[in-house]
């Protein structure tokens, strides 16, 4: 094994930690052909990745993808960050970074890998991808169904899963469960006593309400 090839072993063993094992080697290849300085990252709070076009400091296209995402989520981080690559290959940044071109190659990364996602997250990639303008309601509910597959998944528990009177955190703020109308809840925020309505789909925490 020459030098070349031994090194290309090493880095395919390290995106193979990260990825669906059949992505592994369509990834390496497209690493290489389009010159992409690839980093894998400590999680950070603020994204899941980053494209950076290159520049005279820095020639190379430039990828990060957080380390701590399970495999079906860092892929489809890359493949979001590779949509950009492949936009700025053809337009520069002319293009707007989320806007109608970068949407439809993104859609088209999607659709050209689905086969590399468990069979039952697929249908709701097919929803995603095939329906332009992207639609972030459909994007929410694929990678809510690909956290499935984290290490330290655990079932969240849903508001329609309470009783009236129930006591329950949501975005930072306690609410009581007042009553259930149809889809939603009518719902009080316990320190304002302002009521609002909340879908029954929310993952809520529950809490004590003696505290």
């Amino acid at each position: 094994m020459t030098q070349a090839e031994h090194k290309a072993e090493q880095d395919k063993a390290l995106l193979g930690r990260h990825l669906p094992a059949t992505s592994v080697d369509w990834v390496y290849s497209f690493v290489m052909n389009h010159r992409v300085r690839l980093r894998i990252c400590r999680d950070r709070a603020t994204k899941l990745g980053d494209y950076r076009l290159p520049s005279p400091q820095h020639p190379n296209h430039a990828i990060s993808v957080n380390g701590g995402l399970n495999k079906y989520m860092f892929f489809t981080v890359l493949l979001h960050e590779m949509a950009h690559l492949l936009v700025a290959e053809q337009y520069g940044r002319k293009a707007q970074p989320h806007g109608p071109v970068w949407q439809q190659k993104y859609a088209q990364l999607l659709a050209e890998h689905a086969a590399t996602f468990p069979e039952e997250v697929q249908p709701l990639l097919s929803q995603y991808a095939m329906h332009l303008p992207l639609s972030k309601k459909r994007e929410r509910a694929f990678e809510s169904a690909l956290r499935r597959y984290d290490a330290n998944y655990t079932e969240p528990t849903l508001l329609d899963s309470l009783k009236e009177g129930d006591i329950f955190g949501l975005n930072n703020k306690v609410f009581r469960a007042d009553k259930k109308r149809r889809t939603r809840w009518i719902c009080t925020d316990m320190a304002s006593g302002k009521q609002f309505l909340v879908s029954g789909a929310a993952p809520v925490v529950v809490m004590d309400a003696n505290r």
